[in-house]
């Protein structure tokens, strides 16, 4: 593995594997990479809008579609280092 540049595996489900990653997929041009932010950010909006769903068709609501978008950040934090 190179400096800043890595694959990701999703051991237990086998849902994605080597999924490529750098350093630059982070904070600048992505060329068609990932991000662990981008995953987080997928992973948190799918929490939240499977439980949305569940929780409007239980109340008498179900939805036909539900659009949401996600954003997780990294920055620097003066004193306190890189902070999600």
């Amino acid at each position: 593995m190179s400096r800043g540049a890595g694959t990701l595996t999703a051991a237990s489900s086998g849902a994605f594997d080597a999924l490529p990653v750098t350093l630059a997929s982070r904070v600048g041009d992505p060329e068609g990479k990932t991000s662990p932010e981008e995953l987080l950010a997928a992973a948190h909006a799918g929490c939240f809008i499977t439980s949305l769903g569940s929780e409007l068709h239980g109340g008498g609501h179900p939805s036909e579609r539900i659009d949401l978008t996600c954003t997780i950040t990294m920055d620097e934090v003066e004193g306190q280092g890189h902070q999600i």
